[in-house]
């Protein structure tokens, strides 16, 4: 292996283990041009300049379409059967091109050149775009590097710019799904509040406490363009209701699962009804947490079931109606778009999405 051909790497960003894929994308990167030059004869690639986009026959694997969209950054999409693209892999590693999992944007050794927006923008946009689950998120990175060049050019670090820093922490959900956990009492509505958020049958919903025994997650994408994932954590039973059989070594083991799901929430649901309001906040957090954490979620108190009755607790949202239909045929719910917007502006706040300046994206939480 070449000096050249050991500051080049791979990342397998897509790929069809099933084989229903047609093609898959394999991202390449390098410290420098040099490197990248290197690693593409190493590959048997030839010349390819910043802009070019061939077809490429790789060590006879496979006739592959190579496009280089920089001196430092290329994608070779090769057909995406399994045993072709294993073989890809195993022939990048053998000519010593090493390997980056998806969504490590920076290394220890770039943080430590002190490589500027611009630099950084250039060597990570592309992984970006191809990993972001947010749709939300498009627009912004391809914004980026107008951005950074501007912001580069008034003579500023931003790895010492706390507004950069702190707008870059929030935009990291447009690259990693929020969790949204859904927490309160059984049998108030929860899983049908789930099912209408996911447009199908997501949770068993029944008229019996305890249905939901494990949480359940689906990933959502709300109608602006930002996924999420969406936890329906089992009922928190009020605790002096709680009996002493096995119905409350159930109730216990549920409380534990929820506990554990809301450990890494962005944001907390606190669900009631016109009869039950919700937990408080202390009663749900991990016990290790219960005294305060460094980042304490995000919460919003939802009234579900509103059509049954009014909830007469101190809430944020009210819910009505999931369960029917109106005369035409078209849902019956009320407030449900209300919350979607609450949920997306409390994960990510209209005046972050309005920000004309830079996105540290390459940084991680």
């Amino acid at each position: 292996m070449t000096a050249a051909a050991a500051g080049c790497w791979y990342t397998l960003q897509s790929s069809s283990p099933d084989g229903t894929a047609a093609i898959a994308c394999i991202e390449l990167a390098a410290g420098s041009a040099a490197e990248l030059d290197a690693g593409l004869g190493r590959l048997g690639c030839g010349t390819f300049r910043p802009g070019d986009a061939r077809p490429c026959d790789i060590a006879g694997i496979d006739r592959s379409f190579l496009v280089r969209w920089s001196g430092l950054r290329a994608t070779i999409m090769p057909h995406a059967g399994p045993v072709v693209v294993a073989a890809l892999l195993g022939h990048l590693q053998e000519q010593g091109l090493a390997e980056r999992p998806p969504a490590s944007w920076t290394t220890a050794a770039e943080l430590a050149c002190d490589l500027s927006g611009t630099e950084l923008c250039e060597r990570h946009l592309h992984a970006a775009l191809a990993a972001a689950p947010s749709p939300l998120a498009v627009d912004l990175l391809l914004d980026q590097p107008r951005r950074w060049a501007e912001y580069d050019r008034a003579g500023t670090r931003w790895q010492d710019d706390a507004q950069v820093l702190a707008r870059s922490r929030q935009l990291s959900r447009l690259l990693t799904e929020p969790i949204v956990a859904v927490v309160g009492r059984p049998n108030i509505g929860k899983s049908t509040l789930l099912n209408a958020m996911a447009g199908r049958s997501v949770a068993i919903v029944r008229n019996e406490a305890g249905t939901t025994r494990d949480h359940v997650g689906v990933s959502l994408v709300l109608g602006d363009g930002l996924a999420l994932r969406w936890l329906d954590t089992p009922g928190i039973a009020v605790p002096r209701q709680v009996p002493d059989d096995a119905a409350g070594v159930l109730a216990g083991q549920g409380a534990v699962l929820a506990r554990s799901a809301i450990a890494s929430a962005s944001l907390i649901l606190l669900c009631g009804d016109a009869e039950l309001p919700p937990p408080e906040l202390a009663e749900v957090l991990p016990a290790d947490d219960a005294d305060g954490r460094s980042s304490t979620p995000a919460v919003l108190r939802v009234a579900l079931r509103t059509d049954r009755g009014t909830a007469v607790w101190p809430h944020d949202v009210g819910v009505g109606g999931l369960g029917g239909t109106g005369p035409s045929g078209t849902s019956a719910a009320v407030g449900l778009t209300g919350l979607v917007e609450r949920v997306s502006d409390m994960l990510l706040s209209p005046q972050i999405r309005r920000h004309a300046g830079p996105w540290a994206f390459w940084v991680t939480p």
